[in-house]
């Protein structure tokens, strides 16, 4: 090979090579600006319990995992404990067929909370964190979950504006509280134009308007119709996110990387919104499946019957969520969750249509 040639090649290259670069570069800046955004835990002071005797396998070609997405309704941005999570849900992300189950636990779950007593599982946030908030989780449903990502409403908001908001069926009893939590939002910001929203119907929802409705609970279904509402407004963010371009997505992790609170790494991040296009949303449940509304005492207020919402069908439950949506094999419920069943023993009845909450 002549030395002209030669040099012409190795040009040629670093021609290749200098946008390569760049671009790595670009990656690397972007990647390190987020984490240094992020609010992050010191997880070597964090313990989150697991039942010991319970067996979770999975078949070796599983590539799936699970994190908890916590909703806090706070209105600075303090996102640990002294919060209540109003949004209690379960992604499970199979890497592999690509798709997601999401599930919603009701905040008001009647649960066991380590360290408590028998309590809402809301307040289990409010009491220790995400750390005893995943503890709860776990202990109570045989589940051994370790990554959590928790937002505000301010999130929320932000995220569906930066969307191009989100298309909901708004029923006729919901349109008032609606504008009326839209007009509290509104006074709590600062801000002066309120839009509110002229009826029901299919509509576009802005971020205040999708926050609003997440938050209505003052309708028939109560707790259960709320946590329905939730799941719709990020199925719906979702269906957009696949189909908005890169830049937009780009904005929005930006954005949330300022108002989330996380121990899933920075490159997790990036990774499942890059590949957002790819997952489908299989199943959107409400767990547990078979529950009754009702109250009982609370380690929160020993002095007076709490609103909850009781399993009906616990250990039942169990079985077909790790059956069916979590993929477990050969599922067997821990001595924790039997001891547990014993104290919700007066909650226990026969399933029927009635009572099942599957699908909502």
């Amino acid at each position: 090979m002549s030395k002209k040639r030669h040099k012409f090649k190795k040009r040629y290259l670093l021609f290749l090579l200098i946008p390569i670069l760049a671009a790595g570069i670009f990656v690397a800046a972007y990647i390190h600006k987020l984490n240094s955004q992020i609010q992050r835990p010191d997880e070597e002071k964090v313990e989150v319990k697991v039942n010991e005797d319970v067996v979770l396998e999975k078949d070796d070609e599983d590539e799936s995992w699970d994190i908890a997405l916590f909703g806090v309704d706070a209105r600075d941005k303090s996102l640990d404990k002294g919060n209540r999570s109003d949004v209690v849900m379960i992604a499970h992300v199979d890497g592999k067929t690509k798709k997601v189950n999401l599930f919603s636990i009701y905040r008001d779950s009647y649960v066991n909370i380590p360290g408590k007593g028998f309590d809402k599982l809301t307040h289990a946030y409010s009491y220790g964190g995400y750390e005893l908030a995943l503890s709860t989780i776990n202990t109570n449903y045989d589940m051994n979950i370790k990554k959590f990502v928790t937002v505000n409403f301010v999130a929320l908001e932000d995220a569906v504006d930066l969307l191009g908001g989100i298309e909901v069926d708004v029923q006729q009893d919901e349109v008032k509280w609606i504008n009326g939590y839209v007009t509290s939002l509104h006074k709590e910001s600062g801000l002066n134009k309120v839009s509110l929203i002229s009826g029901p119907g299919k509509q576009t929802l802005t971020g205040s308007q999708a926050v609003a409705y997440c938050r209505i609970r003052y309708t028939d279904g109560g707790d259960l119709k709320r946590a329905e509402r939730q799941r719709t407004v990020l199925n719906e963010m979702f269906k957009k996110a696949k189909s908005t371009d890169v830049s937009t997505l780009m904005d929005i992790v930006d954005t949330m990387t300022k108002e989330i609170y996380t121990n899933l790494k920075t490159s997790e991040i990036v990774s499942l919104a890059k590949d957002v296009a790819s997952y489908e949303i299989d199943k959107s449940e409400g767990f547990p499946y078979h529950v009754v509304a009702t109250s009982d005492w609370c380690y929160a207020d020993s002095s007076k019957k709490l609103a909850i919402v009781a399993p009906t069908n616990y250990i039942g439950d169990l079985e077909t969520l790790h059956n069916d949506v979590l993929g477990y094999k050969n599922y067997v419920p821990s001595s924790k969750v039997k001891e547990y069943e014993q104290s919700l023993a007066g909650y226990q009845k026969p399933v029927t249509e009635d009572t099942t909450t599957e699908n909502k």
